[in-house]
């Protein structure tokens, strides 16, 4: 392990948010009482000499060989981690500065752990034992898995969202020290959205007004069949398809998943695809966002849930003929639905909708709805991404509500469908990804808890 650092990088260490002064000074105004307490016993401890300014501590002697001190820091923390308000001292080291960055970052963990419970183990890279922090939501995991190897560290994310840090002391040490360097960390997911988008432009390219959705089925089978334990098309020309992780769970029930691949009419085929900033529109042209855009995004779900092996039972309806009345969900066999307790269609125009009704048709229950809009503020602390309950058109949500089935329909950032002037909100779309992975994780462990 390093043996000095400089007072800025010891107090980042330890987990504090610290400001670097003139004359290569450094001042730290400890955030509430407790992180007050824990400092003051270290300076105690480690006999060192500092200077107050009103709140401010400030440091501009020699500092305090490393060793000592992270020695008097590892006797002091509780590792006690759980929810959003931990402070420094409630942290194992060496992971104080990762997880109070991750914090700073707004990606939020519940619960850390430093693995490394013998000094031999401390210089191994081993996931099995090993340090990590796990994430409130699959967003904040998979952005800071991201993040941590585009900056060359070792880890491993598992299906808990525990990220595993595969690197000895000095590796997490470093670690928490870059990220202190990160103004923002979401530009680390960028690679994985521009991935995602370029599935959505191969399926707005595909042809297929209401009837003539042969093309696009076709390609989705071909895309699903190495993606789903099962997948077909029925007579009516509807995908239909099934996924259980682990296969165990096949006797669970069932969440359902849909979008429509029919599109309202072919004057967008053939023409140019435009994105401007992160709009996308089509010229001269529909841009069939309704619901391509709603396919593009489950499909891409359904790759994260594969990729880290995420307990779910899924089914999955592409249905056609949906903008000339719901025809092709209404010729599904009904058995295909029998072990279905939930159903999410993502086929709603705008933003944050829930469409929990359509006139005098129920679709769920308030508190359904009012779960989804809870994982939605979990996920963003803007207001405006917040999803809510709203009352919205017919859509093949009046099939599944006939067969007793609840059911939401999201909206995925699409507007003025149906026309030149459709549009799709790209940060809108990537959002209600992540708003399902949450319903179908949380989905999954209640029906778990219930068996």
């Amino acid at each position: 392990m390093k043996t000095h650092y400089d007072w800025y990088d010891l107090l980042v260490l330890t987990g504090f948010m610290p400001q670097k002064c003139h004359e290569d000074g450094t001042a730290l105004c400890p955030r509430d009482t407790e992180d007050s307490r824990f400092l003051d016993s270290l300076l105690e401890r480690t006999n060192t000499e500092f200077k107050r300014c009103g709140s401010y501590y400030v440091f501009d002697s020699t500092p305090p060989n490393a060793s000592d001190w992270f020695s008097v820091v590892s006797k002091l923390v509780s590792g006690l981690e759980s929810g959003s308000s931990v402070c420094a001292c409630n942290i194992e080291f060496p992971l104080n500065a990762v997880v109070m960055q991750l914090k700073r970052l707004n990606l939020e963990t519940v619960e850390s752990c430093k693995g490394f419970h013998r000094p031999w183990q401390q210089n191994r890279n081993s996931r099995h034992g090993g340090a990590y922090v796990k994430f409130l939501n699959w967003r904040g995991a998979l952005i800071a898995e991201a993040a941590f190897k585009s900056g060359g560290y070792c880890c491993e994310l598992d299906s808990d969202k525990r990220l595993f840090i595969n690197e000895g002391l000095d590796g997490i040490l470093d670690l928490g020290l870059w990220l202190n360097r990160i103004p923002d960390i979401y530009e680390y997911r960028l690679p994985l959205r521009e991935k995602q988008e370029r599935r959505l432009l191969d399926l707005l390219e595909i042809p297929g007004v209401s009837g003539k959705e042969q093309i696009v089925g076709n390609h989705l089978l071909k895309i699903l069949e190495n993606r789903l334990d099962k997948v077909w098309k029925d007579e009516a020309g509807n995908v239909l398809g099934e996924l259980s992780i682990p296969e165990r769970r096949v006797d669970s029930p069932a969440l359902l998943l849909s979008a429509h691949m029919d599109v309202k009419d072919s004057s967008g085929e053939g023409k140019e695809i435009l994105k401007e900033g992160n709009i996308l529109r089509r010229e001269n042209g529909i841009l069939g966002a309704d619901d391509r855009a709603g396919i593009a995004a489950i499909i891409n779900t359904i790759d994260i849930l594969k990729q880290y092996r995420i307990s779910c039972h899924l089914k999955f309806a592409f249905t056609v003929l949906e903008e000339v009345g719901m025809e092709g969900a209404e010729q599904i066999d009904k058995s295909f639905f029998e072990d279905v307790a939930f159903a999410v269609s993502l086929d709603r125009k705008g933003q944050t909708d829930i469409v929990v009704r359509s006139g005098s048709v129920e679709y769920c229950s308030e508190s359904e709805a009012a779960f989804i809009s809870f994982l939605s503020r979990r996920l963003w602390k803007n207001e405006r991404f917040h999803y809510k309950p709203v009352e919205g058109g017919r859509s093949d949500l009046i099939v599944w509500s006939q067969l007793g089935i609840p059911s939401v329909n999201l909206s995925v950032g699409y507007s003025g469908e149906h026309t030149e002037s459709e549009r799709l909100n790209l940060d809108a779309w990537h959002r209600v990804q992540d708003l399902l992975l949450e319903i179908i994780t949380h989905k999954t462990q209640v029906a778990a808890r219930r068996r």
